[in-house]
């Protein structure tokens, strides 16, 4: 049922964006992660090539992948996963020649502005809170770096009974933004996006994978070379001001 609601949100996405394509433009589809929404949207309007249309698509990074393993018509994947990539590389559906590791975030703890209950991450034992949001860590990167900081931390038993599952990163931002949960684990990006959170504390580095944003080319893609040159301007010095802005970390920056 997850797998049929993702490949129609997918198809719905294309209709509406394809809809008002001029002629003899070439379309890109690129499907990314929710935490890149906004940094996306920006470099999108950025990009210099007139004669290409750029079609987003942004979901949970276990969502996205399951839409390529369908075959979905996908030029560009980017996750914030590296497993999930590697996992499709090894099914050959996307090509390890143009595979780049260009993104690094942050994982941190968020509460409601206003909210000083927490200001760790053992304050989330305290009886005053009684909802945490994390995304589910089955499909959500976020969620999944979430559960090992919590495992790493010693916390994840204590508070099972208070995670509240969000199918991705900006739905836990919008639990904790609405007070809908007390706490949540979100990127750092998140964070900066909103004015009605504070965060109350990072995760060390060593509390959790990685977390690093692979960008591959589909095998399947219909416009290799328009999706080639729109993968060089995501890893180039442009584009990485664009996601610096918006709290993301440039790994390397192509000329």
């Amino acid at each position: 049922m997850v797998r049929i609601k993702a490949w129609h949100a997918l198809v719905l996405v294309l209709l509406f964006t394809t809809a008002g394509c001029g002629q003899g433009k070439e379309e890109v589809t690129v499907s990314a992660p929710m935490s890149l929404k906004d940094a996306l949207e920006e470099t999108k309007k950025g990009y210099p090539a007139k004669n290409v249309v750029i079609n987003l698509n942004f979901g949970a990074s276990g969502v996205l992948q399951h839409q390529v393993e369908q075959g979905a018509p996908v030029d560009v994947l980017i996750t914030a996963d590296q497993e999930r990539m590697k996992d499709l590389e090894g099914k050959g559906l996307v090509d390890p020649s143009s595979r780049k590791d260009f993104l690094t975030n942050e994982l941190v703890l968020v509460t409601p502005k206003d909210v000083k209950i927490v200001e760790n991450f053992s304050d989330l034992l305290k009886a005053g809170v009684e909802k945490i949001a994390i995304g589910d860590p089955g499909v959500v990167p976020a969620g999944k770096y979430a559960r090992q900081t919590l495992h790493s931390l010693n916390l994840w038993d204590e508070l099972k009974h208070k995670l509240v599952l969000a199918k991705d990163v900006r739905q836990v931002l919008h639990y904790v933004e609405t007070g809908s949960a007390d706490a949540g684990l979100v990127y750092l990006s998140d964070a900066y996006s909103s004015r009605k959170v504070r965060v109350a504390a990072i995760a060390g580095k060593d509390l959790h994978q990685e977390i690093v944003y692979s960008i591959a080319i589909l095998n399947n893609s219909r416009n290799q070379k328009a999706a080639s040159d729109f993968v060089h301007y995501l890893t180039g010095a442009e584009a990485a001001s664009v996601f610096a802005k918006y709290g993301f970390s440039p790994i390397s920056v192509q000329q």
